[in-house]
C-alpha cells in the first residue's frame, strides 16, 4: 500500500489497523491478530484517529475510506 496524498503521515500499519477497525474488530480482536498488547492498540488507535483528525473509530473509517486509505470491499 502506498500512503495517501492527503495523509502522507499515516503508515501502512495505521492503514492495517483501520481496515481492522472497518471490519468491526475489537481492541483485543486486534491485538491478538497482531500479537500485541490491547494498550498498544490502543495507544496506535489514538495516533491514527488524531492524524485523521477523526474523534471516533466511526469517523475514522468513513475519513480513511473517503480518502482512499483504506479499500472495504468493491472494485479495486
Amino acid at each position: 500500500m502506498t500512503a495517501s496524498r492527503l495523509h502522507p503521515q499515516v503508515t501502512d500499519g495505521e492503514r492495517r489497523l483501520l481496515t481492522m477497525v472497518a471490519a468491526s474488530l475489537t481492541t483485543d480482536g486486534i491485538a491478538y491478530r497482531l500479537a500485541v498488547h490491547r494498550d498498544t492498540v490502543r495507544r496506535w488507535k489514538t495516533s491514527v484517529y488524531r492524524k485523521l483528525g477523526a474523534v471516533n473509530a466511526a469517523s475514522a473509517v468513513a475519513i480513511a475510506i473517503r480518502d482512499g486509505l483504506i479499500n472495504v470491499g468493491g472494485p479495486k
